[in-house]
């Protein structure tokens, strides 16, 4: 029997004993070779389901401050105009307050000059003239304008009728007679005009 194994060990070929251990030895290294390269795929894998996650939280988080910044300057736009608006209305209501005072004032001058057309002081009457309009010109600045009223139609929003008279050659509710001025400030009215309303 150890003959026969002795006999054996002497008839192996050196050439196909290195070939099947070569062989072996590939199927070994091809399987390492498979094995680091599933691994590899694996750990792709875990790191593209780790990254995933992320980005989506950060392209949401972006897209929110977007909005909110969007949000943001909506509001500040709008208080913005309405803080406009607000100094608008209450420079004018306080310039109506004021100009209001003033309106007895050129209301006298305007009754001096007229009394004074008929007088031989020319100078008294070019004086007064120059003053009312530069008083005139004062409102002007101001925005302040005379509402018109004489030959207009009525107006409640504009005029205040004070009396009531009859006139065949004019249309009803027009105005022929106007007993003191009124005057606004682009839409808002200071003093209402107080006139005479024409009635059928």
């Amino acid at each position: 029997m150890a003959d026969d194994k002795d006999q054996n060990l002497e008839n192996r070929d050196p050439k196909t004993e290195e070939s099947v251990e070569k062989g072996f030895a590939d199927e070994k290294t091809q399987e390492v070779k498979n094995e680091e390269v599933k691994d590899e795929n694996v750990e792709q894998e875990d790191f593209k389901d780790e990254g995933k996650p992320d980005v989506d939280a950060k392209d949401a988080k972006i897209a929110e401050l977007e909005d909110q910044l969007l949000r943001t300057r909506a509001e500040f736009a709008n208080y913005k105009r309405r803080t406009t608006e607000e100094t608008i209305r209450l420079g004018t209501y306080t310039t109506c307050q004021v100009v209001e005072k003033f309106l007895k004032v050129l209301d006298n001058f305007e009754r001096a000059e007229a009394a004074l057309t008929e007088s031989t002081e020319q100078a008294l009457v070019d004086g007064l003239q120059k003053i009312r309009k530069q008083f005139e010109e004062t409102l002007k600045k101001l925005d302040v304008e005379e509402i018109k009223a004489l030959n207009e139609k009525f107006d409640p929003n504009l005029h205040e009728a004070v009396m009531r008279g009859e006139n065949p050659e004019m249309e009803e509710d027009t105005i022929d007679q106007v007993f003191e001025k009124g005057y606004k400030i682009r839409e808002n009215v200071i003093r209402h005009s107080k006139v005479r309303v024409i009635s059928k």
